[in-house]
């Protein structure tokens, strides 16, 4: 009798422990966008209900059966390994992010934030109450944007409580992250909205289109040109898949002009960030001046080809523990260059941070992620993502700074446990969306 009551105690306490770790996915699906201290400590007590719950056969099977899985292990793993053959562990862009040495970086970012995608892969959860309690979350950032915008909180009040992106300004309103991120967070759910938007009926379906103009305006009264350029990229791949007719392209395509020209001409900061933009190249090629956001950016590509030119350097990289003192080193074989480039922390790049940090190896290990994603999961919506996060590889280092890392995990998770039929037995949701 004691066995049999001390088996139904432990059945009870994984029970609890699953149904606590269900709930707190979807706190953390609307927290992450807001607060990333928040969402590490709900992160570490996922990870401690994961692992209390067993159910271990499941979750091995499906480790084993998600190529993403083993994406997302072996890029640190490569990263650490080249970190090992490197004459230093304290010389390379990873210890930019504020850790001692790249070993510290590899483990407490990529390892613990790889972690929420282990959790939702192998989970049995309702995916989309998870995914609109992300949309929730944004639709809170937007909200505080625009209180923001229009002057009607005190940003500095709240910035010296520390619940405020220490970069927020009046007219550059990103409330909780950095204008790039932001803007990357909001074409993500734009595309999701727009997509999901035949499921929605009566008022829910008013609902979701004043989300997507209000969403489409607050992407273009922010600083973030990343996630503005993405976006067009975005609706016209997702919207060429989609309908497949000229007419559907062609009327998309006019469309996005206007709402470009629209913010143009309407925001101010949108207006100045294109004219910025314009001149940072035309002093590139007018008078070889790298001194400037564009330039910065144009000069670390063309040193980052001109090191991979080399053949150790094309296979290996610099070696993830010395990349940035080599990297620099060798630029300062053009003091134009070196000069504009000289105090930049990372290649704002991440194909080409990859390759330089980890060899062709790390490169080519990202492409062939997105590749198993579409297979995974494969319509319009996810080549959309795709496209959005594939062209803000070329802007930023995505895949390093937590906020945009946690988007694209929990987004991959998502759409390959909504749309991948390879999860439809397990999973609850299936094809319809919300």
């Amino acid at each position: 009798m004691k066995s049999i009551n001390l088996k139904t105690s432990a059945k009870n306490i994984l029970n609890f422990c699953t149904k606590v770790k269900n709930f707190l996915l979807i706190i953390f699906a609307f927290i992450f966008p807001i607060s990333l201290a928040a969402a590490n400590i709900l992160l570490g007590i996922l990870i401690l209900c994961w692992i209390i719950e067993g159910n271990w056969e499941f979750k091995f099977k499906k480790i084993k059966n998600n190529k993403l899985i083993w994406i997302i292990y072996l890029i640190p793993f490569i990263l650490a390994v080249s970190t090992l053959l490197s004459s230093s562990s304290t010389n390379g862009f990873l210890v930019s992010s504020g850790y001692k040495n790249e070993y510290q970086f590899i483990f407490k970012h990529f390892l613990w934030l790889n972690s929420l995608f282990l959790i939702l892969i192998t989970s049995e959860v309702n995916v989309k109450k998870i995914l609109s309690a992300f949309l929730l979350g944004m639709f809170f950032n937007e909200i505080v944007s625009y209180l923001i915008f229009f002057h009607l909180i005190d940003i500095n009040f709240f910035k010296n409580l520390g619940l405020l992106s220490r970069g927020v300004k009046y007219y550059d309103p990103s409330p909780f992250m950095h204008h790039t991120f932001y803007s990357l967070f909001l074409a993500v759910s734009i595309l999701i909205i727009l997509d999901n938007l035949k499921n929605f009926n009566g008022l829910l379906k008013i609902l979701a289109i004043i989300f997507l103009i209000s969403a489409t305006i607050n992407l273009f009264i922010n600083g973030g040109r990343t996630g503005q350029l993405a976006f067009f990229l975005g609706i016209i791949v997702y919207i060429t898949l989609k309908y497949k007719k000229l007419k559907y392209i062609i009327g998309s395509i006019m469309l996005l002009i206007t709402v470009f020209i629209g913010a143009y001409y309407f925001s101010p900061i949108f207006k100045n960030r294109i004219n910025k933009g314009v001149n940072n190249i035309e002093k590139v090629w007018m008078e070889n001046n790298y001194n400037t956001s564009w330039g910065v950016r144009i000069g670390i590509d063309k040193m980052s080809i001109e090191i991979l030119k080399e053949p150790k350097n094309f296979l290996f990289g610099l070696g993830a523990g010395e990349a940035k003192k080599s990297f620099f080193e060798y630029a300062k074989q053009d003091k134009n260059i070196y000069k504009a480039i000289k105090i930049v922390k990372h290649l704002h790049n991440q194909y080409l941070q990859l390759w330089i940090d980890g060899g062709i190896m790390a490169f080519l290990l990202i492409i062939l992620y997105f590749v198993y994603l579409y297979k995974y999961s494969p319509i319009p919506l996810t080549v959309g993502i795709i496209a959005i996060f594939a062209f803000s590889f070329i802007a930023d280092v995505m895949l390093y700074r937590p906020k945009p890392y946690i988007l694209f995990l929990f987004i991959s998770a998502v759409l390959v446990k909504l749309y991948s039929s390879t999860y439809y037995e397990t999973n609850s949701t299936g094809r319809d969306g919300f």
